[in-house]
Order: C-alpha cells, then structure tokens, then sequence
C-alpha cells in the first residue's frame, strides 16, 4: 500500500516536467523509457484562474490586453501570450495567486493540479476556475532507459493499474484536489 501511495503522489504533484515523447520505445538515442501516458489515467487539465469578483475574463479567449501571472520560461507563460495577455513571469505558484488576489494581474493560468492542491491547502475561497483547457496536459514518470529498470517500469505499470482499477487512485485525487482527476 505505501508504495501505491508513493506511486501517487509521484504522479498527481508538479514536480515531473512535461514529457511528450508520444511512445513506449523511445528512440534508439534517448536516455530516457517513459511509461505510457494514455493508458487509463486523466492527463491534468489547464486551469484558467481569477477571483470571484472577476467579471472581465469568462474563458481563455478573454485575455487579450490581460496581464496573467506565471511562472517564468513555463508553458503556462507562453499559453497567456499565444491568448493576447501580457504575462508577468514570477518564480512560483503562490506569487501567481497572490499577484491575482491582490489585483495586481487579472489571472494565472496553471495545471488544474496544481491549483486544486493550492486551493485545498490554502482553503482560500477568493478564487474561481473561471476556464479550462479541453485538452490534457500529458505527465509521465521517466525512468533512466535500460535493463536495471525494467523490473521497476513493470512495477509501476502494474500499480498503476490496480489503482485506476480499484478505484483507489480516483479517492486519492479527491482527497488531495478536491475532484477525480482520474476521469476524462
């Protein structure tokens, strides 16, 4: 079980940069197997984000001549400027919110994971989603490529199944985000 939980938590957190490989066998050239990301699991979503008084910004279309906050060099950033917003690049996910709460930019665009562990933790209720992205945004768990994990891949595959399978990966993501982020 604490492996499961382990597994997890690993796979629900930020932490893991966006791979998009797209394969189970890599290239000959690249160091690294990624596990499959389109086997059963909900792929994070992108969640639009202002407070509840916004009246200004309904959906992602609504940015242009907006400033977002968002963490320096993310996709994040990018994706506010490909909408038209003037993004103001800050070092983490708690000067975004505080920058929006405080009015000094009109939203922030994050992974819906990201957001729904800020607002369970903080039990701040001074924001809304005003927005979500349609598509997901795909995470995997690299490994370092070779035989020494092979055992390790297959380990978590296996777990990873069971959870979705058991239902026990959906009840760790309401608990830790407040919705299952496991469903499409």
């Amino acid at each position: 079980m604490r492996l499961y939980n382990l597994l997890a938590a690993l796979l629900f957190t930020s932490g893991f940069a966006q791979v998009g490989i797209g394969t189970t066998t890599p290239h000959a050239s690249a160091i690294l197997d990624i596990t499959s990301t389109n086997k059963g699991l909900l792929l994070p979503r992108v969640n639009l984000t202002g407070t509840n008084d916004n009246t200004t910004i309904a959906s992602f279309g609504d940015l242009k001549g907006k400033t977002t906050a968002n963490s320096i060099g993310s996709t994040y950033m990018e994706l506010g400027e490909d909408y038209g917003a003037t993004v103001k690049g800050v070092d983490d996910l708690t000067k975004c919110m505080d920058l929006v709460k405080s009015g000094g930019v009109d939203a922030t665009i994050n992974a819906a994971t990201s957001i729904n562990d800020y607002l369970q933790t903080t039990k701040d209720s001074s924001f809304k989603i005003v927005d979500q992205s349609k598509e997901s945004t795909p995470y995997a768990i690299p490994m370092v490529k070779g035989d020494d994990n092979a055992s390790l891949k297959k380990a978590v595959n296996k777990a990873l199944k069971e959870l979705k399978e058991d239902g026990t990966l959906s009840k760790i993501s309401i608990k830790y985000f407040g919705e299952d982020l496991t469903k499409e």
